[in-house]
């Protein structure tokens, strides 16, 4: 299937910003592929922002900005391997006191396909958030020695078994919530005080969300 990317790029004297956007996503370890090419043409951090599941409750979802700290990678089989963490340009970061910020347990898991009640069970209590990308993009990053954080916000809820027949006051309408465009506000606010205080010579910011936000 193809898809339609966005690479914007801004330089000064000092240092270079990529914004790399795709509207359908990265899907998997496609974006550890991806920011591999951009290691090898002089990227030194990268930042990724989006969307992503929770694994705790549904009142995470558009409630606050989660980023990882701890990861993991869940293969076809179930099976969990953890992922040794890449330096966080987020971890010593003053967030701004109105800013909702937590520090989660990532795991990603190949495709939405296999979230079934089975994976749910084997995940457990281990970890809080839920994607397809992100502990893909940790791995690369931990070998490349890059820099790497993320700035997310749930979406929607991945739930036991025991929980099939709850019923959630949220949908997944893209971009269409007054939370989600408040939590955007906040993410692109730290963004600008992180780049204007501590740039590397280049870095890259990948989001899955739709590319429209940034050309508009």
């Amino acid at each position: 299937m193809g898809s339609v990317g966005l690479a914007l790029a801004y330089k000064t004297q000092k240092f270079r910003i990529i914004l790399f956007g795709f509207h359908y996503s990265f899907w998997g370890d496609i974006a550890k592929r991806l920011v591999q090419h951009f290691s090898e043409h002089g990227v030194s951090e990268v930042i990724y922002f989006g969307k992503c599941a929770t694994l705790s409750k549904e009142t995470d979802i558009q409630s606050k900005i989660v980023c990882p700290k701890a990861y993991a990678v869940c293969d076809s089989e179930n099976t969990l391997i953890p992922v040794l963490p890449p330096v966080n340009p987020f971890e010593n970061h003053s967030f701004h006191f109105k800013a909702k910020v937590s520090f989660s347990r990532h795991v990603s898991v190949p495709t939405i396909v296999g979230e079934t009640f089975e994976q749910r069970k084997v995940l457990g209590d281990d970890y809080d958030t839920l994607d397809n990308e992100i502990s893909q993009i940790a791995i690369i990053a931990a070998e490349k020695k890059l820099s790497f954080g993320c700035l997310h916000f749930c979406t929607d809820l991945v739930r036991l078994s025991d929980d099939a027949g709850l019923r959630t006051r949220h949908d997944l309408e893209r971009n269409e919530h007054e939370d989600e465009k408040k939590l955007l506000q906040e993410i692109f606010h730290i963004l600008s005080v992180h780049l204007q205080n501590r740039v590397p010579p280049t870095a890259l910011l990948l989001t899955g969300l739709n590319t429209q936000f940034f050309i508009s």
